[in-house]
Formats: structure tokens, sequence, C-alpha cells
């Protein structure tokens, strides 16, 4: 008679080779009713596996706080006291341009009193982690190293996919990288001082400003200046991924996830423009590391007790700061604030953190976003005004979405549902829809989705798990607020900062498999490491796949796309006529000669916007000719001038195949 184990076995290797079938046919035929199944199989299979699966244990045990001793709070509340005193004065200064460097140094000096405070706090050893590496074993060790460099390795594949041929990928610079660069452009420029604590064009926090200043004050004036500090960004995004992976579910987790991030090309995409968001997607996996080891050695600690000597201050003073830090990238940030405040609530209701840390944590992230939250104070608009325009609950979107007939609850219902729709194909086959990337190119690639959706299944079936209870709220919640309650869904710029818990969600999925298998092949074999090597080179085919999906879809397709390349293309133009002629446009409502791209590439005042040819000032003898440049909409107007003067010498801008412009070039008169 067959032993039950072995049944259990069998149903679930049959559960999950299903699951599997469903997942690949709801990626290949984009369909969101097979990868919901696949992900419900695949719960209903993991959901069966022994506790033995479990990388990281949690008990249900409350700690025990003791009191904590008074000799160590003494020269805390000194530091303490000046990072109040130096945060107040901030937002004093503050409120006038003219003392915004003395509001802006005494800010950072509150910074630093409160990263003092933690520090004396919890005595910390700036070399205990030096100290803990020499006392491993030296196999411990080698491994170590190992996974140290194929980590630099990832993220260096990352930084190179991210900065290489940055002036021409992408090929057009977008008006809001434009506008972005010259607001950076007002800070470097003497006797124009921007208040670092107010807020810029499309009302983004003026502090995030100085960012692309400092940098095209390094890389000059170009698209490279411009895009270098999301490039950064976006790299560095790639070990914090991996951290998260690795410290909860384990180095296949963390790597697999390293890599999807790394390889992606449409956070490849996003780093390699001049805007806010690959910052805001950063802070976010930034404050989930730390959130989830903070709150997770919270429940370690009820199995040890927390005590006199395990108290700890530091660490929830760094994730306030933190916290205020990234309100000054943009509104995509407040995302941070959503996931993050329940979960603190719940852990300081159940007793796993200490009142006092969760104070520490609030008092950081308050000083910290103080100065900029006082111009909120004076503007509520510059604080809801974005939020407004983009909401779906806009009358003029909410119109846009629902069509000019029916009930408003029948209405809501219909917007709610296609909206809940439309953002959940962003996860399987659908592109971004905003004005920054192509619509076409699906999001992410078939192998990531194939696994996001498989391991959407395995996350659920750990969902009382900290960990796993994380993902999911940063998931539900990041596309609650930044896809279904807004317009033009799915926007990239928005979901970017919930993408990232894809590749750690397919990472979980590749190390739960290949932990399970393991412990399966176990069972009914001796050739244990000849299946683990099998399900070895499945998983690195799938890996490699993803790379090659990815470098097609990016530096493939796209740069034969006609995305917003006008604007750019013009630019450059004008740059080459402007300084021996005078220069024309012949613009239509988006093309314009104040066009931030046109603005940031050629400078301003280099071409002058006209309608007709009543608008062009007549030739003089000053050693100019003139140049004129026409958009679709006025090629006749071209051919009038032409008329006009027969002089001249037209051409024709194509890019593709596809003409763009016109230019009509005419000689300066000769000096008498």
């Amino acid at each position: 008679m067959p032993n039950r184990l072995e049944k259990t076995q069998q149903m679930q290797a049959g559960t999950f080779l299903t699951a599997c079938v469903f997942g690949v046919m709801g990626v290949l035929f984009d369909r969101l009713e097979l990868v919901f199944i696949a992900a419900f199989l695949m719960a209903f299979c993991f959901w069966q596996v022994k506790e033995s699966f479990v990388i990281v244990d949690r008990t249900s045990h409350r700690p025990e706080f003791g009191k904590i001793n008074s000799g160590r709070w003494s020269p805390v509340k000194i530091w303490l006291g000046l990072a109040i005193l130096f945060g107040a004065a901030a937002v004093y200064f503050s409120t006038a341009v003219q003392s915004g460097t003395l509001s802006f140094i005494l800010w950072l000096a509150m910074i630093v009193s409160l990263i003092s405070a933690g520090i004396v706090f919890d005595q910390i050893d700036s070399w205990l982690w030096l100290k803990k590496i020499k006392q491993m074993p030296p196999q411990a060790q080698r491994r170590l190293l190992i996974e140290i460099l194929l980590l630099l390795l990832i993220t260096e594949i990352a930084l190179l996919l991210r900065v290489t041929h940055l002036n021409q990928l992408p090929l057009a610079l977008h008006g809001d990288e434009g506008e972005v660069g010259m607001a950076a452009l007002k800070i470097l420029e003497s006797g124009s001082p921007t208040a670092p604590f107010g807020v810029g064009w499309a009302t983004l926090p003026s502090l995030f400003f100085y960012l692309p200043a400092g940098s095209i004050f390094l890389f000059g004036r170009n698209e490279v200046g411009l895009r270098m500090v999301s490039a950064l960004f976006g790299a560095l995004s790639v070990p914090l991924v991996y951290l998260i992976g690795r410290k909860f579910w384990g180095k296949i987790a963390g790597f697999t996830a390293a890599w999807l991030l790394a390889v992606s090309h449409f956070n490849i995409h996003y780093s390699r423009l001049g805007v806010n968001c690959i910052e805001a997607a950063f802070f976010m996996i930034l404050f989930t590391l730390l959130l989830l080891a903070l709150l997770s050695d919270g429940e370690q600690a009820g199995a040890q007790n927390i005590t006199k000597d395990s108290f700890t201050l530091s660490p929830f003073l760094f994730i306030g700061i933190i916290i205020g830090l990234a309100q000054y990238v943009g509104v995509y940030s407040r995302l941070i604030l959503l996931v993050g405040l329940p979960l603190y609530m719940v852990q300081l209701i159940r007793k796993r953190i200490h009142p006092t840390q969760f104070a520490a944590t609030m008092l950081a992230a308050f000083l910290v976003f103080a100065p900029l939250g006082m111009y909120y104070l004076q503007t509520p608009i510059a604080f809801w005004g974005r939020i407004n325009t983009v909401s779906i609950f806009n009358p003029n979107n909410f119109q846009s979405l629902s069509g000019q007939s029916g009930e408003l609850l029948g209405s809501l219902f219909f917007v709610i549902k296609n909206q809940v729709l439309t953002n959940l194909n962003f996860y399987l086959q659908s592109g971004d829809n905003s004005s920054f990337y192509d619509v076409s190119l699906p999001a992410f690639d078939g192998v990531t989705a194939l696994l996001f959706w498989l391991g959407l299944g395995v996350v659920f079936s750990r969902l009382r798990r900290l960990p796993e209870l994380v993902l999911i709220l940063w998931l539900v919640l990041g596309t609650l607020a930044a896809g279904v309650m807004t317009n033009n869904a799915p926007s990239g710029t928005r979901l970017l900062t919930v993408s990232s818990v894809v590749f750690i969600i397919a990472g979980i999925f590749v190390q739960r498999t290949t932990d399970a298998a393991a412990e399966f092949f176990l069972k009914i074999s001796n050739a244990r490491s000849l299946h683990g090597a099998k399900l070895t080179l499945i998983f690195s085919t799938l890996l490699l796949a993803a790379l090659g999906i990815n470098l097609y879809y990016y530096f493939g397709l796209y740069p034969t796309y006609t995305f917003n390349i006008l604007p750019t293309a013009l630019a450059e133009q004008i740059v080459l006529a402007s300084p021996q002629n005078h220069v024309y446009l012949l613009g239509d409502g988006e093309i314009y000669a104040n066009h931030g791209s046109i603005r940031f590439l050629a400078g301003a005042d280099t071409a002058v916007d006209i309608k007709s040819l009543n608008d062009l000032s007549p030739l003089v003898e000053d050693g100019k000719g003139m140049t004129i440049f026409a958009t679709l909409p006025h090629f006749d107007v071209i051919h009038s001038i032409q008329a006009y003067y027969p002089q001249g010498a037209l051409s024709e801008e194509y890019f593709f195949g596809r003409l763009i412009f016109m230019k009509y070039q005419i000689p300066a008169l000769p000096v008498q």
C-alpha cells in the first residue's frame, strides 16, 4: 500500500506542473484569468509543503521590554535636543529665499545630530562587521567573497546598461527632462538663488533639482549630465533588491531578483531619464529593506526578549530619516507612508517594537520633512495639486473614463473595474501608457511575468509571515494608489515605484521551488545533485532568456521608434544654425521655441516662434541669414516663404523614413 507522503508529493508535483502550464499559457496569450489560476494552484501547492521549507522562522511570543538604562539616555538627550533645535531653525529660515543656504546647513546639521544620537545610544562599533568576518571560518569567508563579487558583477552590468551611450538613448530628450534641466541650471547660475525647501517646476520639491545640478556641473550641459543621477540610482537599486531577497528568502531569491531588475528594459529606460521617477523607486526599495529588517527583528525578539542590552535606537532613527528624505524626490514617495505606517502600527500594538522606537522614527521623519512641510502648509495646492490633476475622481478624468451617460454609481463601478483590469494587465503584457515610453513594449518580459505570477501564489501561501505580508501590501496598495486611482493607466512613471516588488516575488518563486525540489528529490532518489543541476540549468536558461528579450526590446526595437523625437531633433539643428542665422520656428501646440528640451539643449531665446510669413523680420545687413524650421502643420507656410525668398535652400529631415520637419535656409545679405 503506497504511503500517504508519496501521494502528497505526487499531488504537489502535479499541481506545480499544472500551475506552470497555466502560467505559460497566460503569458503567451495575455490572459489574466489563466495567470490567476496559475497563482492559485501554486499557492495550493506550496501550502502543502512542510515547514522545513521556511527560510526564516518567526515566533508568536511577545517580547518583554525592560526599562532602559538612564545612563544611555543622558548623552542621547543632548543630541536629540540639538536635532530639534537645528530642525526648528531650519524651518524658520526656510521661509525666505535669501536665507536658503543657512536653512540647508541647519537641516544637514539636524540630520547629523539624529544619526549621532543613534550611534551614541547603541554604542555602535564601526568595525564590528569586519570583526565578524574575521571570526568566520575560512570556507565561510570564501563563500562570502564569492557572493560579494557576484553581486558586484551584476551591479556593474546594471550600471553599464544604464550609462552606455546615455547621450544617444533615449534618442529624444523628453520635455519634462528639459524642464528639470532648466531648473537645475538655474541653481548653477550665479545670482539666481533657489530656495531648497520650496517647490519648483511641476510642484517638484526644489531640493530634488540640486541632484541634476550637481551632475550637470560634473558632466556638462548635455544628456549625460542630466541623466547620470537617475542611472546611478537605478544601478544602486540592484544590491538593495538582492539584500531583501537574500535576508528573508535566500541567496537564490536575492540573485534572481537582482538580475531581473538589472536587465529589465523598463527599469533601464527610467534609469536613463533625467526625471524623478527612479529616485522614488530607489527610496521605496531602501525603505522596504529597512522596514523588513526592523520589524522582523522585532518578531525574532519574541523568542529572545528585548532586554536593556538588545534595545536599539539607531535603525529606527535612520528609517525615519529615509522616510523624510524620500519626500524630497516627489509625490511617488508618499507610497512609503501608505505601506509603512499601518505595519508600524500593527507591530506597535502587538508589542513587537517599543513605543520609544516608534516615536524615534516619527520624530526623525518629521524633522527631516519639516522645512518642506512648512511650505506645504503655506501653499496647500503644492501638496495636493498633482494628486488632484491625475486622480480618476477629477471631473474631467472621470468623464473621460466613464463616458457621457449612465448613473453615477454604475459609472463608478465601470471605471473602477476597467482601472483594475488595466493595471493588472500591466503585470502581464501591457505597456507603459505614459508619455515617457512606448506602450507597445510590455513593461515586463515574458520570463519575468511568468516567474512573478507563479511567485505570487508562493507568496500567498505564507501570507501570515511578515516579509510576505509586506510585499503584498507594497504590491496591492501601490497598484491602487499609483495605478487604479490615477488616469492614463497604466502609467510607468507612477507604477515604477511598485515594479521592484515584481522582481523580488519572481526571485522568491525560484528560491522556494529550488528548496522544495531539493527536498522532494532527496526523498525519492539519491541523485539529488543531478536533479539540482537540471533545475539550475532550467532557471539559468530562463534568466539568460530574460536578458536577451530585454536587450532586444530596449536596444533593438525602442531606438527605431519616432517617439518624442521632434523637439530633440529640432534642438540639435537649432544649435547648428543659431551662430550664423536668425532662427524661427513654425511649431504647433506641443512644439514651440520655449519647449523644455529645446531650451535645455539649444539655450533660451535661440529661436523665435512664428505663425506666418508676416511674422518674419526682414533680412538686414548684419552678416546673419535666416533659418526657418517647420513642423507638419506648417509645411504650406514654408512654401510661401520659399516663394518670397527664392534664394533660399529647402531641406527635409527624416527619421527612420518618416518626415518630421522641414528647414528653409536663407543666406545672409552681402555687407555693403
